[in-house]
């Protein structure tokens, strides 16, 4: 089942999309394109890093 925060989606410093997909002890658990496994960062380093890309409707 897919909710809304998973189909978040953020860019990077270097203008790579990521898609959120949740918190996990205070981290923020996302995915890369073409990378099988999970990523994590702290919650202040990622909204540090990552600007949320909003969608065109």
């Amino acid at each position: 089942m897919t909710t809304r925060t998973q189909q978040r989606q953020f860019k990077d410093s270097h203008g790579r999309t990521v898609t959120l997909r949740g918190m996990s002890g205070g981290n923020v658990v996302f995915m890369r394109p073409g990378y099988p496994h999970p990523c994590q960062q702290p919650l202040e380093k990622f909204k540090a890093e990552f600007i949320e890309v909003t969608p065109c409707e």
